[in-house]
């Protein structure tokens, strides 16, 4: 038998659930709000500043991030004309971050592998090397050379264009064209010995046997 207590009862209790349950809701130190319309900052919800898409918190207040960025979260900037260095903005046309640390002097130095490292060092892959005059060399992965008088081979190797044993294999592996053979399509072997300086565009190594002297290129 259905009686007015047990209908309120019944009320109350789904009062309580839909209080409970709010579907599109987070909880911010304990309390519920609306993401859409606010956003959690130093434990306390706040309206946005600006579309939720771009609203984010900055030393405990919400701040509109296409005009006024947070560094470190604990210091605002101008995402236009500043960057962020750590927890420091810097100025990008007059300033630059090495490290985490602002270059004043951006035309006197320059940042080489996180370090801050002179105008006359040359920055290869992280590596600062001293040089006379930067503009004469070139990178050849963490190694400088001298431009018109090497050659790189890959990212680790180099060859000098006086040199008439060595040449470069597929773009990437160095080999001695006395000893041995380049096979495009397959990591440089000093036993494929066949012509010196044969270059084989389509090998497959799995398909052949043992080289032979005197085969032919797909033999190399």
């Amino acid at each position: 038998m259905i009686t007015l207590t047990s209908v309120v009862g019944l009320v109350v209790l789904a009062s309580v659930a839909n209080a409970q349950y709010q579907p599109h809701r987070s909880m911010c130190a304990g309390n519920q709000y609306n993401p859409m319309e606010m956003l959690c900052c130093a434990g306390e919800p706040m309206q946005h500043v600006g579309p939720p898409q771009f609203s984010q918190c900055c030393q405990g207040e919400p701040v509109d991030n296409r005009t006024e960025a947070c560094c470190g979260g604990v210091e605002t900037y101008n995402p236009i004309e500043e960057g962020c260095c750590g927890i420091e903005s810097f100025e990008l046309h007059q300033e630059a971050c090495c490290g985490n640390r602002i270059i004043y002097e951006p035309r006197r130095r320059s940042c080489c592998g996180g370090r801050l490292v002179g105008r006359n060092m040359i920055c290869c892959g992280g590596k600062a090397t001293k040089v006379n005059r930067v503009s004469d060399f070139m990178c050849c992965g963490t190694h400088a050379v001298r431009k018109g008088k090497f050659e790189c081979c890959g990212n680790s190797s180099f060859i000098a264009k006086t040199d008439l044993t060595s040449k470069c294999c597929n773009g990437t592996w160095k080999y001695n064209v006395k000893e041995q053979a380049c096979c495009a399509k397959d990591k440089l072997k000093s036993a494929m010995i066949v012509y010196p300086g044969i270059t084989c565009p389509s090998f497959d190594p799995s398909s052949l046997g043992p080289p032979r002297l005197g085969s032919s290129c797909r033999a190399c």
